[in-house]
């Protein structure tokens, strides 16, 4: 929003009034104001408490291992009693920062795209691939385990215990949708958003008008119609936004006082009504309008933050069978730079170059190792050899579905890839 008033100001110099569109009402009310404050006070406090315990554990302190810290604990008050919801495994502290337990979303992510704390539970790794994409009680409802479940689920917190009903997809879509949490963050922000502006100009020269009344009017003057078939917004066509723009440029207070009087009333002709015999700004308007958004091109800026690999170059050759719970036999190829040391020599893969190349350094470090390593590789005329060690590894199959190779993650921490409900479009993140 700065670069674009900025480049405004730029342009046709500082403005005298400010008309600002925003979602819902802008201020954001004193209760609402005083819970979200709350809320984020006791989410620090957790994070903190969890930071500390990891310290005195001598575990990493990331995100991950703070959400599992804060996971297990609201499991049971018991710690001895702390159980995977799902399977009633015992989970253990010495077990909770491994590969047997996973933070799992209890309604499915890619449904909800619900990645709060509230939405997340502890479950071991086996239960979690058998719940898949599915809600408790799609996965488990029909089981002899279900009555188990439930009565384990009863000891969460409140914000978890109501996603193990029957009906929790449906309460989700209709209270906690994902689109009502965005609308819920745009009233916020556009709070901020109002106080920025009035660095610009004063408070009284800047107001306010909603995206109902909005809508309202690009139906009256037609201009649905200029980017959409049907009449319907279309917001696919980011011109739309210049659509907005040139109705919010014609608002005048008398007239959002006039429509938001009428849009009020229970007969919904009575902002119909309103407009009846004033129906277009000027003649000619919608043609004049329709020129000037055809001429509008879009330009999509590369976002380069988000770029960069997903994981390491190397390919690992397989040399036992893949294993998908943790450290396969891997081979590649190492040349002289690599051995430094006598422990990396000895992953020399062929018996007999690793036992000779062992004799040419025996008793030799640092300079003395490396250059007789050099010499070696140069009388062999080699540029490199194999080595073998274990690493966990992405598997890559070939078309018939064999794992043939592997590549190291690295860096590289998760990607979710999910479907929109409502327009079955795939997404990545």
């Amino acid at each position: 929003m700065r670069k674009v008033v900025n480049e405004l100001i730029r342009r046709y110099g500082k403005p005298s009034e400010i008309v600002l569109e925003i979602a819902r009402k802008l201020p954001l009310g004193a209760k609402t104001k005083k819970k979200l404050i709350k809320q984020q006070k006791e989410g620090r406090q957790r994070n903190e408490k969890a930071s500390a315990e990891l310290l005195k554990l001598n575990i990493i302190d990331n995100r991950a291992n703070r959400q599992k810290s804060i996971l297990w604990e609201q499991l049971a008050s018991d710690p001895s009693e702390r159980r995977c919801p799902y399977s009633g495994q015992i989970i253990p502290l010495a077990k909770l920062f491994t590969d047997f337990v996973e933070i799992e979303h209890i309604l499915p992510f890619s449904r909800t795209l619900d990645d709060s704390m509230a939405n997340k539970t502890l479950s071991t790794r086996s239960a979690n691939r058998q719940k898949g994409n599915e809600t408790p009680f799609e996965a488990f409802g029909d089981s002899d385990e279900w009555p188990d479940i439930l009565q384990r689920s009863l000891r969460l917190p409140n914000a978890k215990k109501w996603r193990f009903k029957p009906n929790a997809m449906d309460k989700f879509n209709e209270e906690n949708g994902f689109l009502n949490r965005q609308i819920n963050d745009v009233r916020y922000i556009s709070r901020y958003t109002w106080q920025y502006l009035t660095t610009i100009i004063p408070e009284k020269n800047i107001w306010v008008v909603t995206g109902r009344l909005t809508a309202l009017l690009r139906s009256f003057w037609g201009l649905n119609h200029i980017l959409s078939e049907g009449g319907n917004k279309n917001r696919n066509d980011h011109r739309h936004h210049a659509v907005d723009a040139l109705v919010i440029g014609l608002i005048s207070r008398s007239m959002v006082q006039r429509l938001s009087r009428a849009a009020g009333q229970e007969d919904s002709s009575a902002a119909t009504q309103l407009f009846y015999d004033n129906i277009r700004p000027w003649e000619g308007f919608l043609t004049e309008a329709e020129h000037h958004i055809g001429q509008i091109l879009v330009s999509y800026r590369t976002r380069k933050k988000d770029q960069g690999q997903l994981h390491n170059d190397t390919a690992y050759g397989l040399i036992d069978a893949y294993n998908p719970n943790g450290s396969s036999q891997v081979v590649q190829r190492k040349d002289a730079s690599y051995f430094t040391k006598k422990d990396k020599i000895e992953r020399i893969r062929d018996l007999h170059l690793r036992q000779e190349l062992l004799e040419k350094t025996s008793g030799l470090s640092g300079k003395e190792l490396k250059s007789a390593v050099e010499s070696w590789f140069r009388d062999k005329k080699m540029r490199g050899v194999r080595i073998v060690e274990k690493l966990t590894v992405i598997p890559i199959k070939d078309k018939k579905g064999h794992i043939y190779k592997g590549y190291k993650g690295n860096g590289n921490a998760y990607i979710h890839i999910f479907e929109i409900p409502s327009s079955g479009q795939w997404k990545a993140e």
